[in-house]
């Protein structure tokens, strides 16, 4: 997978692809809010993002409420938003 750091163009364009919950916050990653009916639905979902984590080896940082999971996707090694964080954006919108 491609850890090349996107340019702000080829951000915008990947955004495109994106459900527009995702938003890029610069020096932080893509970042998603999922409104969840319950804390226990909030602990379900991040099981299957934990999933996802695992197969793509792509870890994300995730913030649990009571009725909110946020997730943040960013390549640390790179410095910031790649194809990996993309990839992994898709896989979660088509699985959620």
């Amino acid at each position: 997978m491609d850890d090349k750091l996107f340019t702000e163009e080829q951000l915008e364009t990947a955004l495109q692809t994106l459900n527009v919950a995702w938003s890029a916050i610069p020096s932080q990653g893509l970042v998603r809010v999922f409104e969840t009916g319950s804390f226990a639905e909030g602990v379900a979902l991040i099981g299957k993002l934990a999933q996802i984590a695992e197969k793509r080896d792509h870890h994300p940082a995730i913030r649990l409420t009571v009725d909110e999971v946020e997730v943040t996707l960013i390549t640390h090694d790179a410095g910031g938003i790649t194809n990996r964080d993309v990839a992994m954006a898709q896989e979660i919108d088509s699985s959620s």
